[in-house]
Formats: structure tokens, C-alpha cells, sequence
């Protein structure tokens, strides 16, 4: 049986308020599509896993999560929209999904599921999910309309239509801080 990709990834669920802030930001500045026309249903972009681009922006993210756990667990100020991805296992299926709320429970981090599964079938949206750490593919915030961390979603953001390219690149910070 041939090993399903690695890399299915679903951006638009968790991307779908970043990309409304932008809207909503430029809406006033310059005509915009609606949000329906630029982001479809829960859109998953399959990513081999030899995909080295891919591979490099996972390990920026795990290099980084320390940043992210500290900031995560201390006074959070302007900062929201706290989440992290994993990749869900499910026998040979492997599903990439953004966990939000994390909160650490006993030493264990835990996130609700905020996508539709789509490879795997053992979880489900809304679910409170256990996250493995060497699970971890990438972690996001938000503060004052700019997304931090996203490592995943900058890869993805040069793989999409251009409208989606847009919004995004108007949504990504530069750095972490």
C-alpha cells in the first residue's frame, strides 16, 4: 500500500479570520473580491515529503517553539489567536492540522482540532486533541493584525492564487518578536 502524503496540509480554516482582518483592513483603501470568491471551503494542499522548502520551515518552527511556549504561558497583552500545528497520525494517514486554545495539561500540550480531517479519520474538528511534541509542525499568533511564527503557512503562501498570495503576504510579520 503506498503511503499516503505526509504533507496534506489544510490553510484556509485557520487562515480564514487573518485573511477577513485583511479585508476588512483594505476595504476601505481599494475594491476587494468577497471572502468567498478569494478563500474556498477548507482548502488542502498535499506537500511530499521530500518537499525541502517544507521541511526547512518545520524546523524553523520547532527551533522557535521554545519563543513560543514563553510567550504562550506569560502575559500574553495584544497577543491572540494562539495556535499549533501537528501532524495527526491515523495508521499509514498522516493529516498536518492548527490546534488552537493550546494550554499545557500535566507536562502534555493539548489544542482544539479547527479543521475537517480529511485523511485521517481517528479525529474530528472541536476535538481537544493531546499533541506529541515531536508532533509539532509549526505554531501561530496574532498580534496587532500581523501573523508571527507561521513558518508553514509562508511556504504555502508562494503555492497559492495570487489573490491568496496577496491577502497573505499583507498578513505575515517578519519575524517573530
Amino acid at each position: 500500500m503506498k503511503r499516503p502524503n505526509s504533507g496534506s496540509l489544510i490553510l484556509s480554516r485557520a487562515i480564514r479570520p487573518l485573511v477577513g482582518v485583511a479585508f476588512l483592513t483594505c476595504a476601505l483603501i481599494l475594491p476587494q473580491p468577497s471572502l468567498g470568491q478569494v478563500l474556498k471551503e477548507d482548502q488542502v494542499i498535499s506537500v511530499p515529503d521530500s518537499d525541502r522548502a517544507m521541511g526547512q520551515a518545520i524546523q524553523r518552527a520547532r527551533a522557535t517553539l521554545p519563543h513560543f511556549f514563553k510567550l504562550l504561558t506569560g502575559a500574553h497583552g495584544k497577543k491572540h489567536g494562539f495556535g499549533l500545528k501537528s501532524a495527526i497520525r491515523d495508521g499509514d494517514a498522516v493529516e498536518h492540522m492548527w490546534l488552537l486554545d493550546p494550554k499545557q495539561v500535566n507536562g502534555e500540550w493539548t489544542g482544539v482540532i479547527d479543521n475537517v480531517p480529511r485523511t485521517v479519520s481517528s479525529v474530528k474538528m472541536g476535538l481537544r486533541y493531546a499533541i506529541p511534541h515531536g508532533s509539532i509542525s509549526d505554531w501561530m499568533y496574532m498580534e496587532n493584525g500581523k501573523l508571527y511564527g507561521g513558518y508553514t503557512i509562508r511556504v504555502l503562501a508562494e503555492r497559492v492564487s495570487p489573490e491568496e498570495k496577496a491577502l497573505l503576504k499583507t498578513l505575515l510579520a517578519y519575524e517573530p518578536k
